[in-house]
């Protein structure tokens, strides 16, 4: 029933992005408290695999930052996901770096099985699923929409003119998300 709920809810949030509907609630709070936060929903997952899970805060960002932390949290709680699913050992970064007063930029960093640039072109499409060579069916539950709206909600959070989820990645030696908020 809990995964029925999530796609229901990823399905109703692609609807409202399409739609031009979804509406963000910003407000100041602590990003530090919210980024701890959202990897403590993950570190126990990382432990059982054997993975270690970094966080590092930029001690130059602000202390009450203004932008939608429910959203924000959604986005880097996927990409942590991610992060973990496709990596085997090792370690995986939280990283929120101040960029200046206003922006932040947020990554997550992994030393998982990476992809090819022809893979990382196909990403954020809808419905999509990437299947990696010796990995077929390593996330047989999902729906293809996770990475779909992270990316649509790092554009919604982040500066005018923002590129949204920005992607690095090595075959075999990892990738890394970025997003500025």
């Amino acid at each position: 029933s809990k995964f029925l709920l999530h796609m229901i809810n990823d399905i109703l949030d692609m609807s409202q992005i399409k739609e031009k509907k979804l509406r963000l609630a910003f407000q100041c709070g602590d990003l530090k408290d919210t980024l701890r936060n959202t990897a403590q929903l993950v570190e126990l997952q990382a432990k059982k695999k054997g993975i270690e899970l970094i966080l590092e805060i930029d001690p130059d960002i602000p202390k009450k930052f203004s932008t939608d932390h429910v959203r924000l949290s959604q986005i880097v709680l996927n990409l942590l996901n991610n992060a973990i699913k496709f990596t085997q050992e090792g370690v995986i970064k939280l990283l929120a770096t101040s960029i200046d007063n206003n922006c932040v930029k947020i990554s997550v960093q992994d030393s998982g099985i990476g992809m090819t640039q022809e893979n990382i072109q196909k990403l954020f499409t809808s419905f999509t699923h990437i299947e990696f060579k010796g990995r077929e069916g390593v996330n047989p539950h999902g729906v293809g929409l996770g990475l779909t709206i992270a990316h649509n909600l790092a554009g919604m959070l982040g500066p005018k003119g923002n590129n949204k989820i920005q992607v690095e990645s090595y075959l075999n030696k990892g990738s890394i998300f970025s997003f500025i908020i």
